[in-house]
């Protein structure tokens, strides 16, 4: 019998291994060890095959496929194509005047609350008085570039505060350029703003971001266009609170030589009918006449359809296979995107 040797430095300690491990190679209940039935010897037969098995998967059966990966390619990413999409810029004074917006509504939410607020401010400012608005997550542009905002155009925050006193996690950004303006006394003196503000009065930090930022501004010599207010959901009258400070927002806006138009109708979609007939071109689009895009919104693209046949039809049911062409587009899917045919 081969002995077992171990590699032990005390002389001692490895006899006494080599003994041990010799007697109990030796022990007659070792050598007795046999199968008691027909199901052990079947699972002594088959455990060199499984352990066989197992350490083979992926190298001699069941390779992975090396075309996997072809599932999760986009075609107009192919070599050689263009994405198609322009890098959107994070100046937010660039952004204004690209898009012809005359203010910006910054919104800083932890649950949602203020991010809903702003794109109602933002609404109505188009409704009632004309000033195109763009809605605008904190995170969505560099905080340092507010400083870059001409005096034709004004912003307005509506932040929320929770936990003791904490930022929202969107409005980190800010946060800290708030910090280097009242550090290095950043001057911001073409920034017209105002401001508003959520919180719970029964927190001992009550709305402490707004104070924050406000007091941050005004040291750095922004104008304020009205004082700051604030909403206290302590008795639930946040909404309240919301449509008194809109109420006083708007007699800013009248103050400012905005005059307020008589709301009308607009027709959420506009039906275009093009009587063409070439397949490169889409036909028959509806698109919406005052859809502008934001950070939750993905862009309507329309796209051509290269072929459609009906795969089967049982009754009132029938399944169509459709190809569309995505050309050069660059389309990234998003939670609730869906296709209109």
């Amino acid at each position: 019998m081969k002995s077992l040797s171990f590699p032990v430095d005390f002389p001692d300690v490895q006899m006494k291994l080599h003994l041990f491990f010799q007697s109990m190679l030796a022990s007659p209940a070792v050598h007795s060890t046999k199968p008691l039935s027909t199901a052990d010897g079947v699972a002594v037969l088959l455990f060199p095959f499984s352990a066989f098995g197992y350490l083979t998967h992926g190298r001699i059966w069941d390779r992975p496929d090396p075309n996997h990966g072809v599932w999760f390619e986009r075609p107009q990413l192919a070599i050689g194509a263009s994405s198609g999409r322009v890098a959107a810029t994070r100046d937010i004074s660039q952004k204004l005047a690209e898009g012809e917006y005359h203010c910006v509504v910054f919104w800083g939410s932890q649950s949602g609350t203020s991010e809903r607020f702003a794109e109602t401010i933002g609404r109505e400012c188009l409704s009632h008085f004309g000033i195109n608005a763009l809605v605008a997550d904190l995170s969505d542009y560099d905080a340092e570039s507010i400083s870059k905002i001409q005096s034709s155009h004004f912003a307005i925050f509506v932040l929320s505060t929770y936990g003791e006193g904490d930022p929202s996690d969107n409005t980190a950004g800010l946060w800290d350029w708030i910090k280097q303006v009242k550090d290095k006394k950043t001057i911001v003196q073409n920034l017209q703003y105002l401001a508003f503000g959520l919180g719970n009065s029964n927190y001992k930090y009550y709305n402490r971001v707004l104070d924050v930022v406000v007091d941050a501004l005004d040291s750095a010599g922004a104008s304020a266009l009205m004082a700051r207010q604030k909403a206290d959901d302590a008795n639930g009258g946040t909404e309240e609170d919301f449509q008194a400070w809109k109420d006083d927002v708007f007699a800013v806006f009248y103050q400012l030589g905005y005059e307020q138009k008589i709301v009308e109708y607009q027709p959420t979609i506009k039906l275009t009918f093009s009587g063409e007939t070439n397949n490169d071109k889409a036909a028959n689009l509806a698109t919406s006449s005052n859809h502008q895009q934001t950070s939750t919104q993905s862009a309507i693209v329309p796209l051509t359809i290269k072929s459609a046949h009906e795969l089967f039809a049982a009754g009132d049911r029938n399944c169509i296979h459709m190809e569309l062409d995505l050309g050069s587009q660059d389309i990234v899917y998003k939670t609730e995107d869906h296709i209109g045919i």
